[in-house]
Protein backbone atom coordinates (compact mmCIF):
# COMPACT_ATOMS: atom_id res chain seq x y z
CA UNK A 1 0.00 0.00 0.00
CA UNK A 2 1.55 3.36 -0.94
CA UNK A 3 1.57 6.00 1.94
CA UNK A 4 -0.03 9.19 1.17
CA UNK A 5 -2.48 12.09 2.52
CA UNK A 6 -5.13 11.17 0.27
CA UNK A 7 -5.45 7.57 1.29
CA UNK A 8 -8.47 7.90 4.04
CA UNK A 9 -6.62 5.38 6.45
CA UNK A 10 -5.41 6.02 9.66
CA UNK A 11 -1.70 5.55 10.03
CA UNK A 12 0.48 5.35 12.89
CA UNK A 13 3.74 7.20 11.54
CA UNK A 14 6.89 7.52 13.84
CA UNK A 15 8.15 11.31 13.84
CA UNK A 16 12.01 10.47 13.08
CA UNK A 17 14.10 8.02 12.27
CA UNK A 18 17.52 7.68 14.37
CA UNK A 19 18.03 5.51 17.34
CA UNK A 20 15.63 6.47 19.52
CA UNK A 21 12.83 5.68 16.18
CA UNK A 22 14.88 2.25 15.84
CA UNK A 23 13.66 1.66 19.87
CA UNK A 24 10.50 2.46 18.81
CA UNK A 25 10.27 0.27 15.84
CA UNK A 26 11.67 -2.49 18.08
CA UNK A 27 9.14 -2.25 21.03
CA UNK A 28 6.29 -2.32 18.20
CA UNK A 29 7.94 -5.00 15.99
CA UNK A 30 5.37 -7.45 16.86
CA UNK A 31 2.14 -5.55 16.02
CA UNK A 32 0.68 -6.40 12.49
CA UNK A 33 -0.34 -2.53 11.78
CA UNK A 34 2.04 -1.17 8.87
CA UNK A 35 4.24 1.39 10.67
CA UNK A 36 5.32 4.59 9.02
CA UNK A 37 7.65 7.27 9.16
CA UNK A 38 9.51 10.81 8.75
CA UNK A 39 12.88 11.51 8.25
CA UNK A 40 14.62 14.09 6.51
CA UNK A 41 17.14 11.44 5.29
CA UNK A 42 15.47 10.14 1.93
CA UNK A 43 17.44 6.85 2.62
CA UNK A 44 14.35 5.24 -0.54
CA UNK A 45 13.06 3.17 2.23
CA UNK A 46 9.50 1.97 1.00
CA UNK A 47 7.54 3.08 4.45
CA UNK A 48 9.13 6.60 4.78
CA UNK A 49 5.99 9.05 4.28
CA UNK A 50 8.10 12.05 3.56
CA UNK A 51 10.43 14.27 5.24
CA UNK A 52 9.30 16.82 8.51
CA UNK A 53 8.33 19.39 6.26
CA UNK A 54 5.24 17.05 5.29
CA UNK A 55 4.13 16.43 8.68
CA UNK A 56 1.31 18.69 8.50
CA UNK A 57 -0.59 17.04 5.49
CA UNK A 58 -0.43 13.78 7.79
CA UNK A 59 -2.31 15.01 10.87
CA UNK A 60 -5.46 13.33 10.57
CA UNK A 61 -2.73 10.11 11.22
CA UNK A 62 -1.35 8.95 14.99
CA UNK A 63 2.13 10.12 15.44
CA UNK A 64 4.59 9.10 17.41
CA UNK A 65 7.40 11.52 18.55
CA UNK A 66 10.36 9.07 18.00
CA UNK A 67 13.29 11.23 18.35
CA UNK A 68 16.02 11.61 21.79
CA UNK A 69 16.73 14.25 24.30
CA UNK A 70 17.26 18.11 22.45
CA UNK A 71 15.69 21.08 22.40
CA UNK A 72 14.96 20.15 18.66
CA UNK A 73 12.09 17.56 19.79
CA UNK A 74 10.67 19.97 22.31
CA UNK A 75 10.43 22.32 19.70
CA UNK A 76 8.82 20.18 16.89
CA UNK A 77 6.58 18.84 19.61
CA UNK A 78 5.43 22.13 20.68
CA UNK A 79 4.52 22.76 16.75
CA UNK A 80 3.27 19.39 16.09
CA UNK A 81 0.78 19.83 19.32
CA UNK A 82 -0.36 23.33 18.01
CA UNK A 83 -1.55 22.44 15.07
CA UNK A 84 -3.76 19.77 16.48
CA UNK A 85 -1.29 16.85 16.42
CA UNK A 86 -3.18 13.11 17.57
CA UNK A 87 -0.55 11.10 19.48
CA UNK A 88 -0.05 7.45 19.90
CA UNK A 89 1.99 5.65 23.34
CA UNK A 90 4.42 2.92 22.17
CA UNK A 91 4.39 0.52 25.50
CA UNK A 92 6.25 -2.65 25.50
CA UNK A 93 4.75 -5.65 26.31
CA UNK A 94 8.11 -6.27 28.44
CA UNK A 95 7.30 -3.39 30.37
CA UNK A 96 5.66 -3.05 34.23
CA UNK A 97 3.60 -0.86 34.37
CA UNK A 98 1.31 -0.28 37.84
CA UNK A 99 0.04 2.66 36.94
CA UNK A 100 -2.43 3.65 34.19
CA UNK A 101 -1.75 7.93 34.58
CA UNK A 102 -0.38 8.36 31.30
CA UNK A 103 -0.37 11.24 29.11
CA UNK A 104 -0.70 10.76 25.09
CA UNK A 105 2.83 10.05 23.08
CA UNK A 106 4.27 8.20 25.95
CA UNK A 107 7.37 5.83 25.18
CA UNK A 108 7.86 3.09 27.96
CA UNK A 109 10.77 0.55 26.41
CA UNK A 110 10.89 -2.95 27.21
CA UNK A 111 12.03 -4.68 31.03
CA UNK A 112 11.03 -0.37 32.55
CA UNK A 113 9.03 -0.29 35.21
CA UNK A 114 6.81 1.87 36.64
CA UNK A 115 5.64 1.83 39.96
CA UNK A 116 1.47 2.72 41.53
CA UNK A 117 0.84 6.15 41.96
CA UNK A 118 3.20 7.25 38.99
CA UNK A 119 2.31 10.33 36.66
CA UNK A 120 4.03 10.28 33.20
CA UNK A 121 3.29 13.59 31.16
CA UNK A 122 2.77 13.28 27.66
CA UNK A 123 5.80 13.13 25.02
CA UNK A 124 7.58 11.58 28.05
CA UNK A 125 9.91 8.82 27.25
CA UNK A 126 10.80 6.07 29.90
CA UNK A 127 13.59 4.19 28.03
CA UNK A 128 14.92 0.34 28.43
CA UNK A 129 15.32 -0.73 31.82
CA UNK A 130 14.41 2.00 33.82
CA UNK A 131 12.74 2.33 37.28
CA UNK A 132 10.03 4.62 37.97
CA UNK A 133 9.23 3.89 41.51
CA UNK A 134 5.68 4.87 43.67
CA UNK A 135 4.31 8.09 43.54
CA UNK A 136 6.52 9.49 41.26
CA UNK A 137 5.82 12.63 38.38
CA UNK A 138 7.52 13.06 35.20
CA UNK A 139 6.22 15.94 33.65
CA UNK A 140 5.54 16.53 29.86
CA UNK A 141 8.57 16.00 27.52
CA UNK A 142 11.09 15.05 29.91
CA UNK A 143 13.22 11.59 29.14
CA UNK A 144 14.11 9.10 31.54
CA UNK A 145 17.54 6.96 30.17
CA UNK A 146 17.89 3.22 30.01
CA UNK A 147 18.62 2.10 33.37
CA UNK A 148 18.05 4.99 35.44
CA UNK A 149 16.37 4.81 38.81
CA UNK A 150 13.88 6.92 40.37
CA UNK A 151 12.93 6.12 43.84
CA UNK A 152 9.88 7.01 44.89
CA UNK A 153 8.27 10.45 44.81
CA UNK A 154 10.32 12.02 42.64
CA UNK A 155 9.24 15.38 40.20
CA UNK A 156 10.73 15.01 37.29
CA UNK A 157 10.03 18.81 35.46
CA UNK A 158 8.89 19.47 31.74
CA UNK A 159 11.67 18.48 29.23
CA UNK A 160 14.41 17.75 31.82
CA UNK A 161 16.71 14.30 31.08
CA UNK A 162 17.95 12.42 33.17
CA UNK A 163 20.73 10.27 32.11
CA UNK A 164 21.08 6.50 31.67
CA UNK A 165 22.15 4.98 34.79
CA UNK A 166 21.64 7.82 37.18
CA UNK A 167 19.98 7.79 40.41
CA UNK A 168 17.63 9.92 42.22
CA UNK A 169 16.95 9.60 45.86
CA UNK A 170 13.41 9.86 47.32
CA UNK A 171 11.47 13.29 47.14
CA UNK A 172 13.75 15.10 44.96
CA UNK A 173 12.31 17.70 42.31
CA UNK A 174 14.56 18.02 39.10
CA UNK A 175 13.68 21.18 37.62
CA UNK A 176 12.42 22.05 34.11
CA UNK A 177 14.84 21.40 31.49
CA UNK A 178 17.77 20.29 34.11
CA UNK A 179 20.39 17.69 32.42
CA UNK A 180 21.40 15.10 34.83
CA UNK A 181 24.19 13.04 33.62
CA UNK A 182 24.55 9.48 32.95
CA UNK A 183 25.42 7.51 36.24
CA UNK A 184 24.91 10.87 38.43
CA UNK A 185 23.15 10.18 41.95
CA UNK A 186 20.66 13.03 43.19
CA UNK A 187 20.37 13.49 46.58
Amino acid sequence: MAASASTGCLMQILVGNGGHARSCRDVLAEQDLPLYFFSDLDDGHPLRVGSFADIPKFLESNLHLAIGPSKARVNLANYLSELGAKWFSIISPSSYLRSNCLGEGVFIGHKAYVGPGVRIGSLSIVNTGAIVEHDCVIEEGAFIGPGAVLCGAVTVGANAMIGAGAVVIPKMKIEPGTRIPAGATVR
